[in-house]
């Protein structure tokens, strides 16, 4: 079931509107609009066109046309009110506790959109590669058994090391992470980190992880001796949201 209306009247909007919201539909509206909001606050805006969502469960988002943050909004949970009064639509939001109301008023109306949503979908939070670094860290299991972590963010001559590790026999691994599938590009980072060090006259492993790895990388790694680690970032998630999240990496060490 979908709506779809073409510069409605404010009349025809209010009845468009409220029918949509009874049927519990995900309504966008565009017009020229301007709000008014008091509860915890106050405040008021200027008639121009602006974006309205109304969502089922009572959420209200006012967008204008520029940037990507809603203007006003009220949250999920509200109760929303259509009318149509003086050749004018007024959308009203009424949040209880604490008590706040938005009020969305509209005199002229590009038009109206609304559908049943089908599935509501899944939502993946990607990690960042800070985030995998400390995640390893605190599981140092995952790049190998016996492996401890010594060093995080370490500066080198051509960059920063992720993370220096101590394999089982006492051996300085440098890990590099990846969020995303690695490339050639990152091998050859990861190289450039051993040979500064090797400069220094301080031999390492190289380490690379990541959730994925291109052809070119595997070959690469292959011929340059770096070892290649394959991460679950959906159980890494896990592992970081299970323990309590630390002060700093610092504690680690």
């Amino acid at each position: 079931m979908s709506l779809c209306i073409e510069s409605p009247t404010p009349e025809e909007a209010a009845r468009a509107v409220s029918e949509a919201l009874s049927r519990g539909m995900v309504v966008a509206l565009a017009g020229r609009c301007w709000v008014e909001y008091e509860g915890r606050g106050a405040s008021r805006s200027t008639p121009g066109d602006r974006l309205v969502v109304i969502k089922p469960g009572g959420s209200v988002l006012v967008h204008s046309a520029k940037g990507f943050k809603p203007e006003n909004w009220q949250p999920e949970g509200s109760v929303v009110h259509v009318g149509a009064r003086g050749g004018v639509l007024l959308v009203r939001a009424v949040r209880r506790r604490p008590r706040e109301v938005l009020y969305v008023y509209c005199d002229s109306l590009h038009g109206i959109m609304g559908y049943v949503p089908r599935e509501t979908g899944g939502f993946v939070m990607y990690m960042s590669e800070a985030e995998i670094r400390d995640a390893i860290a605190r599981n140092p299991w995952i790049i190998g058994e016996g492996y401890r972590p010594v060093e995080k963010e370490k500066p080198v001559e051509s960059g920063f090391v992720d993370l220096f590790m101590a394999d089982p026999s006492g051996r300085l691994v440098v890990v590099e992470v990846k969020r995303v599938r690695a490339g050639e590009s990152a091998v050859r980072q990861l190289s450039q980190y051993l040979e500064a060090l090797a400069k220094r006259g301080v031999t390492a492993r190289g380490v690379l992880a990541a959730p994925g790895f291109t052809e070119a990388a595997i070959r690469e790694a292959r011929s340059r001796g770096i070892e290649l680690v394959y991460l679950d970032l959906k159980k890494l998630r896990e592992l970081a949201e299970k323990r309590p999240r630390p002060r700093g990496l610092d504690e680690f060490f």
